[in-house]
């Protein structure tokens, strides 16, 4: 039997680096299953599910960045998709950043409808269309993170 490989020890503190990196652990994980088969595997929600988690913690890595605490971001804005793009273009995302599709898909995010399957009909974006939106937020978040 191999080993059993150790995992490293993770940090007992968030700040905007380790926001930003699990952030991109997420949408990495979206795009290996985006780029499967679907014949292969029919992982559609699961793959909206963690592109909405990563979009949530890159724009909370922003925040904190911008001095949001990690206390108002879990319990004034959760997982509220639109509320932290709203905070974001407060504290200086710009317009030409798109979130158009992270919007759309924060009615079923925001509401863990990508989590549980149920009988209701979800409004979801074009997956392609919101993989690239949120590979542009990344861009645009880790030049911010990286400033000194």
């Amino acid at each position: 039997m191999p080993p059993k490989s150790i995992a490293p020890p993770l940090p007992d503190f968030e700040d905007e680096a380790t926001l930003y990196s699990l952030s991109s652990e997420f949408f990495e994980a979206a795009i290996v299953l985006f780029n499967t088969s679907p014949t292969r595997m029919g992982c559609s929600l699961v793959t909206y599910y963690l592109a909405g988690h990563a979009a949530e913690l890159m724009l909370k890595s922003l925040l904190f960045k911008h001095g949001d605490s990690i206390e108002i971001l879990a319990k004034r804005y959760g997982h509220d998709l639109k509320l932290l793009v709203r905070r974001a273009r407060l504290k200086g995302l710009p317009i030409t950043v798109s979130t158009k599709y992270i919007q759309i898909l924060a009615g079923a995010y925001t509401r863990k409808r990508t989590e549980y399957r149920r009988k209701h009909p979800l409004r979801l974006p074009p997956l392609d269309l919101l993989l690239e939106e949120i590979k542009l937020l990344q861009s645009h978040v880790f030049d911010n993170v990286a400033e000194l």
